[in-house]
């Protein structure tokens, strides 16, 4: 009886696993793209597309990208330039406190 029931747990287990695979169909495992494999196939179909331009299409896109690079520069440099400003200011206002009212002796 031991080993008929042995067979049965087996067929069972069969059974059941036939079961499992006849109701949730097998999907391949799909990959995340890397994000250089995408940035790779962004650059190519945006070359593409430039290539597909006429002659003055792709004139007022690099005219249109030189202002737009050249507004953005100008943007970081004024950045910049508000950052040291203001950092020298501070540096400023730091060393009037430090001579006019931390050497300020205290009357007892």
């Amino acid at each position: 009886m031991d080993n008929q029931g042995k067979k049965d747990w087996k067929q069972r287990l069969q059974d059941l696993e036939a079961e499992i695979n006849q109701t949730i169909p097998e999907k391949a495992p799909q990959m995340p793209i890397a994000l250089s494999e995408r940035i790779r196939k962004l650059l190519v179909s945006a070359r593409e597309w430039f290539n597909a331009l006429p002659t003055p299409g792709k004139a007022v896109v690099v005219i249109g990208g030189g202002l737009a690079g050249l507004s953005l520069l100008n943007t970081v440099l004024h950045l910049v330039t508000s950052l040291l400003t203001i950092g020298a200011l501070g540096m400023v206002i730091y060393l009037l406190y430090k001579f006019f009212v931390a050497n300020v002796p205290e009357n007892k």
